[in-house]
């Protein structure tokens, strides 16, 4: 009689040292890669998750090789928003399963417009007392005609 106790006891503690471990995973992960056009991996973007239905959503940013993950997803659709300056963003909608992991690669694509301000401080030739128009320092004038003549490019652009 004492076997079958102690086979009954084994088999309780066998089964509930692996049913505890499924148990716990009620949620999903989403794991992906960010590049450009080019295919270059982009570090630092602003990866958005939101649950559809749900005002509740999780922030994270692509390490250094473009990688980002999002841990213990709760299951259903969900919006994956992708953000860079400079960059259109862009939006995926993915359904997460229970305990599994789904990729979402993103690529991103440069904006069409981009602003770019430029201040100057007043010893270039703007002034916020001047009542008319600001002078443009011959370093600005400078910079603007090296820009658009092409024998004058970066050597490092290529």
């Amino acid at each position: 009689m004492r076997t079958v106790i102690r086979t009954i006891l084994f088999a309780l503690l066998c089964w509930t040292v692996h049913a505890f471990p499924a148990l716990a995973q009620t949620g999903g992960a989403i794991t992906g890669q960010v590049a450009d056009e080019t295919g270059g991996v982009l570090p630092g973007v602003n990866v958005t998750l939101r649950s559809v239905g749900s005002d509740r959503f999780s922030e994270t940013v692509t390490d250094g090789v473009g990688t980002y993950r999002f841990d213990d997803v709760s299951p259903g659709a969900a919006e994956v928003v992708f953000r860079l300056i400079n960059f259109g963003t862009v939006r995926r909608e993915v359904a997460v399963a229970a305990g599994g992991t789904l990729t979402a690669d993103a690529v991103l694509f440069v904006a069409a417009s981009a602003d770019i301000v430029i201040t100057a401080p007043e010893r270039f030739g703007t002034s916020p007392k001047s009542k008319t128009r600001p002078r443009t320092s011959w370093v600005w004038r400078r910079l603007a005609a090296r820009a658009r003549s092409p024998l004058h490019s970066s050597p490092c652009v290529r």
